[in-house]
Order: structure tokens, then C-alpha cells, then sequence
């Protein structure tokens, strides 16, 4: 990713989510992030078992992403996000490498992947992604990989790490059960954003929490 395209990566990465709340759906999630200001949205569906279904979700949440000018990135999935207009791809420790990621999706998509510990980002040395998701911050109940929690100490420390493995170009959102008080302080280490789950998805209102993550977000680069 060229200095042009870091720059450009949105901040703000809400995750979709029918786990930790069930008043929304994806698409109703999304289209209420994007209408607070939210420019990408990453699908993640650790539960439904019919790949068509996921597919079908992630084609209509592409249509809504392209109506707003917004990014959207698949979790996991390489196939769907071939399948996927437009679609950005995100991977997991466990997940496809991504050379093998490449040769499905191809050279232009966005490929970000999570790093919990440095052998995670030592994996990446050879094939870096356009960004890494560091965490988690805080554990939460919605996947595995979040049962402990890094905190601050934690996060600064693993950054460094990765920055000293994969050097400082790529950008690096924060994850892990990120809430508003936690944007300055994961700003201000020097993390490029957060992504966020529960904070937005259960909020009372979805698009006022997420203009919220972003003014917080704006004061917090402008002190930095």
C-alpha cells in the first residue's frame, strides 16, 4: 500500500455483527454506520452455514457500500470476496495466506489481516497485507482469539513489534472490544484507527454512535 493509499484506508472499521445483538440486521447495521459517516464496513459471519446466504448478504451490502462511496471487506472468505463486487478481504491467523489469497481475488483488492502475538506478523514478512488489525485490546465474547485482552501496554508493545517486522508503512486499526474512551489513548501510540463491533452495533443508535467514533476520532488525530 503506497503512502496515497494509507492515507486514504477509513479510520473507522465497523464490523458487522448478529452475535452480540440481534435488533439489527447486517444490511440494517451497515446502512445505519454509513449514513453516520462511516466509509467501511467489514462482514463477518462466524455462524451461518449456507455459503449462498453469505454470499447473497455480501452482495447486497456491496450495493449498499458502492450507494455511500463506502469500502467493503469480507471476513475469511476469499471466494465470497472474489464473488463480491469491490470487495477488500480480511484474514485471520488461521485463514488462507495471502498468496493463496491473492491467486482468488487478485492483485488490486484491499487484504488486511489480524496480528495477536508476533509470530502472526513474522508470518507476514513475505506477502505483507495493506493493513493489520492489532489486538485484541480488551477481551470480548464475540470470537476466540478475544478471550484475554492486550490493554494499552499490550497493544503499544505488539505495534512496535510489528512495525520493527513489517516497518511502518502499513496501517494498523486496533481491535478487540474497542470503545469511544479507548480512540485518543490507541491514537496516540500510533495506531492509524480502530475497528469497532459491540460499541456501535449496541448502541441505542447505531448512527449516532458512529458519528460519535468519528468526531472522537478527528479530536483525537488533531492533538496527535
Amino acid at each position: 500500500m503506497s503512502d496515497n493509499q494509507a492515507t486514504q484506508l477509513p479510520r473507522l472499521h465497523f464490523i458487522t455483527d448478529t452475535q452480540c445483538q440481534n435488533r439489527w440486521s447486517d444490511i440494517q447495521l451497515a446502512t445505519a454506520v454509513l449514513e453516520g459517516g462511516g466509509e467501511l464496513i467489514q462482514y463477518r459471519d462466524k455462524f451461518e452455514g449456507s455459503t449462498r446466504t453469505r454470499l447473497e448478504r455480501a452482495q447486497e451490502l456491496a450495493q449498499v457500500c458502492q450507494q455511500h462511496g463506502a469500502t467493503l471487506i469480507i471476513n475469511d472468505r476469499a471466494d465470497i470476496a472474489k464473488c463480491t463486487n469491490g470487495a477488500g478481504l480480511h484474514l485471520g491467523p488461521t485463514d488462507l495466506s495471502i498468496t493463496n489469497a491473492r491467486q482468488v481475488i487478485g492483485s488490486t483488492p484491499v487484504i488486511g489481516a489480524t496480528i495477536n502475538h508476533a509470530n502472526h506478523a513474522r508470518a507476514l514478512v513475505d506477502t505483507p497485507p495493506n493493513y493489520v488489525g492489532i489486538g485484541p485490546f480488551r477481551a470480548t465474547s464475540n470470537k476466540e482469539a478475544a478471550t484475554y485482552s492486550l490493554g494499552l501496554q499490550g497493544m503499544q508493545a505488539l505495534l512496535s513489534e510489528t512495525q520493527t517486522i513489517l516497518g511502518r508503512d502499513i496501517p494498523a486499526i486496533a481491535i478487540g472490544g474497542i470503545r469511544l474512551e479507548d480512540v485518543a489513548p490507541l491514537i496516540s501510540i500510533g495506531f492509524h484507527g480502530v475497528a469497532v463491533i459491540g460499541a456501535i452495533a449496541k448502541a441505542e443508535c447505531p448512527t449516532t454512535a458512529t458519528r460519535a467514533f468519528l468526531e472522537t476520532i478527528s479530536k483525537a488525530l488533531e492533538v496527535d
